[in-house]
């Protein structure tokens, strides 16, 4: 990507995050394109994403954040910052980032105020009242990011933001990244998760009701029958459904199943798996879903409910095998299908590599941002 002649100091603002290569990728595509690239973590404690900061010396304030007690405190301290340092956009990303960093930004007089809508019906349909905080997010923002048209739709229709001020990005992908892992690291991870046992059933999703893994957990414990040693991973095993969820592992055997809080090396970790299961429980319970994407990146053959950004490339017998919501029989046979049946699988992996590739690409991503930025 060619440098822009124009310099601005944007602000991103981020809430309660650990590691994000997402971020990694942007601010480096922001600094070659001259922005002067400024960070805002709202976090309890250090982070790797700190580390990243400090290496490649971004400027950036991490601001004690561990409940919403802190929300007058990281408003004042933003306002602060944003003052300092003159920053002329903002950028805010998740739900307390959002908060915090627009009424800071508003407070700050600064024009470009983007954030970036990160849940999709999660607060209509739990937390009612938080709606009036999302909407409120809505009113101090100048520009909303939707990552699908799931949100978009949302946004427009349900919350009444205008549409010439929500914009559609989809969030895009170095794909190099999964094409060059290292087979030294992935085998390093089947030796660090004792995965030596096959078939190898993967997904990755935070322990919450709607990510539906209560679902996958059902479907593998059939699959044990036709497959005694395989073993299910269940990766950012971590959330508020935690105890339902061990108490449906309990029916299974301990030597069957992994448990993974965080793994750095997402990349080698995808590759781990014979078949990767994705199975949210409505179509607009996610946002965007990046595992969809990532699965099919890593050329795993997956199977797959239709929520958030799926419905607008996931295409059954095409690139993944898609099941029925809340349905553990059809989950079973899906990765039943994808065992038995190596063809298949060889043809789901072939599209779904080229369906991502040709949708998500991260420079057309930065160049939307960047397009965005300089209205």
């Amino acid at each position: 990507m060619p440098a822009k002649e124009n310099h601005k100091r944007i602000l991103i603002v981020v809430s309660q995050i650990n590691k994000a290569v997402s971020h990694e990728w942007v601010a480096e595509a922001l600094r070659k394109w001259n922005y002067e690239v400024h960070f805002a973590l709202l976090n309890a404690r250090m982070s790797k994403m700190e580390d990243f900061l400090i290496e490649h010396q971004y400027s950036y304030t991490r601001i004690k954040y561990i409940n919403k007690f802190d929300i007058p405190r990281a408003i004042l301290l933003l306002l602060k910052y944003m003052k300092v340092n003159r920053i002329e956009i903002v950028h805010a990303h998740l739900f307390e980032g959002g908060l915090t960093g627009m009424i800071a930004a508003r407070l700050a007089g600064i024009r470009r105020r983007v954030y970036s809508r990160h849940h999709s019906t999660f607060h209509q349909k739990y937390f009612p009242g938080m709606v009036k905080y999302d909407r409120l997010i809505n009113s101090l923002s100048s520009d909303l990011i939707a990552a699908s048209k799931t949100v978009q739709e949302l946004l427009i229709n349900e919350e009444g933001v205008a549409f010439q001020k929500v914009h559609l990005v989809h969030h895009g992908f170095r794909f190099e990244s999964f094409k060059l892992v290292n087979v030294r690291d992935v085998e390093a991870l089947r030796h660090k998760y004792d995965l030596s046992g096959r078939p190898v059933i993967g997904s990755i999703a935070r322990w919450v009701k709607w990510k539906g893994i209560q679902y996958t957990i059902e479907a593998f414990s059939k699959l044990l029958y036709d497959y005694p040693n395989a073993t299910l991973v269940l990766a950012n095993a971590h959330g508020d459904f935690g105890w339902e969820l061990q108490q449906i592992l309990s029916t299974l055997p301990e030597s069957s199943y992994r448990l993974i809080t965080f793994e750095e090396n997402y990349e080698a970790l995808y590759k781990l798996f014979n078949v990767f299961v994705h199975v949210p429980i409505d179509a607009q319970c996610e946002a965007y879903g990046q595992v969809y994407v990532e699965a099919l990146a890593a050329g795993i053959p997956s199977v797959f409910t239709i929520s958030g950004i799926a419905s607008e490339f996931i295409s059954n017998e095409e690139n993944a095998l898609v099941v029925p919501f809340e349905n553990s029989s059809k989950i079973y046979e899906a990765v039943c299908r994808l065992l038995r049946d190596p063809s298949l699988a060889v043809k789901l992996i072939s599209t779904g590599e080229q369906n991502v590739q040709h949708l998500f690409q991260f420079d057309e991503m930065i160049d939307r941002y960047d397009k965005i930025y300089q209205q």
